[in-house]
């Protein structure tokens, strides 16, 4: 099964249905059932169609999982790195403020000054 991208791709989709429909109900509108071989080859066709169906459903889940799997990756990689960033900064305006504050506690005594 093809993927929907277009109003025409619809179109076309929907006219194959209805072909289809058309073709299984034309038996019973002359009144005979069609015979249980085309009945059954008729299942096997659905089936088949069907597993194609499901098989390109679970393509593109698992596309769409990975891709979202690795922006969590590249977004957690980020938030790290940021916080690893704000860790330093922080580091470095505490130890520039404890300098600051010790600098200023303890007078410096300047040769000359007595």
């Amino acid at each position: 099964m093809a993927d929907i991208t277009t109003m025409h791709d619809l179109l076309k989709l929907q006219q194959e249905a209805n072909d289809l429909l058309a073709k299984r109900l034309e038996p019973m509108r002359a009144g005979k059932l069609p015979p249980a071989d085309d009945l059954l080859a008729d299942q096997a066709t659905d089936i088949a169609r069907v597993k194609a169906a499901l098989e390109n459903a679970i393509k593109q889940r698992d596309t769409v999982v990975k891709s979202w799997d690795d922006r969590i990756s590249r977004l957690r990689a980020r938030v790290a790195k940021l916080s690893r960033e704000h860790k330093q900064a922080d580091d470095l305006l505490q130890r520039t403020k404890k300098d600051d504050g010790t600098k200023k506690a303890t007078p410096t005594k300047r040769p000359g000054n007595k």
